[in-house]
């Protein structure tokens, strides 16, 4: 995992893609290895393999957003969360009504500590679209961050 951040901090993402997959060759559990992968898929335009490890992880790990309050804490790499993000709104300023992309949006929000924008994201979606477990997930995250901060 190291050697993947060290690799991904350097700009070298295919090679730290191939040391994430070799992670979870070892631990197919590994929420870290998962969340890496998510971030680079986002970093790609490639959201419905982001939201799909993003769920892999939620079901496998119920504690993964308390684990840590932000993804910057573990990569020390702003620019490589913040240039993901940066891709994934303006995906959702051309094509708004992307409710999974919503969803992925809200979910690394909150994973970042960013509770406000987060809840904001999830408000995009339709109810009907508010029914799996990683939506159930995040606003219970959302929900205990925000009290949190309020505190």
């Amino acid at each position: 995992m190291a050697r993947g951040d060290r690799l991904l901090r350097a700009g070298r993402e295919p090679q730290a893609r191939d040391r994430y997959q070799r992670a979870l060759v070892l631990n197919p559990y590994a929420s870290a290895a998962r969340e890496r992968l998510a971030l680079l898929d986002v970093s790609r335009g490639r959201y419905a393999q982001a939201l799909a490890e993003i769920h892999l992880i939620v079901q496998t790990d119920p504690a993964w957003f308390e684990q840590a309050r932000s993804i910057h804490t573990y990569l020390k790499a702003e620019r490589v969360v913040n240039d993901a993000l940066a891709g994934l709104e303006r995906h959702l300023q051309r094509y708004p009504r992307d409710e999974s992309a919503w969803l992925l949006l809200a979910a690394i929000l909150a994973r970042c500590g960013e509770f406000q924008r987060a809840r904001d994201a999830l408000t995009r979606l339709r109810p009907a679209a508010r029914t799996d477990t990683l939506d159930a997930s995040t606003r219970a995250a959302i929900r205990r961050g925000l009290e949190l901060t309020s505190r």
